[in-house]
């Protein structure tokens, strides 16, 4: 079975040329906050409060800082990766603290040729705002 659509959830969307450890590397500073560059959350719980749970009430924090993992995809970091092949959509977290919202959102436009969805939230607004995501996924699979 194959995708019919990709969502792209408060994320680098590649360009098809670089990987994702060479596009931070030549612009890091462009995508990501400075203050967020260098940030492992899983080993500093108060970075992880700071940048990716600031937007939560203090329960929702208590249990999201329990689901903390390290994820480093190899083929997403190393590979560059084609963006499309499928219907693509962006969500943009507003508030984000670790990617830049305003260069998300021309890279959803210039990147998947698309409109992004905005959500007034931090870096996980599946975490913060499941319902706002939940509704910007429905006016994607309503099209």
């Amino acid at each position: 079975m194959q995708a019919r659509w990709q969502l792209y959830l408060a994320a680098v969307i590649p360009d098809g040329t670089l990987s994702l450890a060479d596009e931070l590397g030549a612009g890091a500073s462009e995508i990501a906050h400075e203050d967020w560059i260098g940030v492992d959350p899983t080993s500093d719980l108060e970075a992880a409060r700071r940048f990716l749970f600031h937007d939560c009430p203090d329960d929702v924090v208590s249990w999201a800082l329990t689901t903390l993992r390290p994820f480093v995809p190899r083929a997403v970091y190393e590979q560059a990766l084609e963006p499309g092949g499928v219907a693509s959509a962006a969500i943009v977290p507003t508030r984000d603290r670790t990617l830049r919202p305003a260069w998300m959102i021309e890279a959803a436009r210039r990147r998947l040729g698309v409109e992004p969805i905005l959500i007034d939230a931090g870096h996980c607004p599946h975490v913060s705002r499941p319902r706002a995501v939940a509704n910007g996924i429905g006016t994607i699979t309503a099209r």
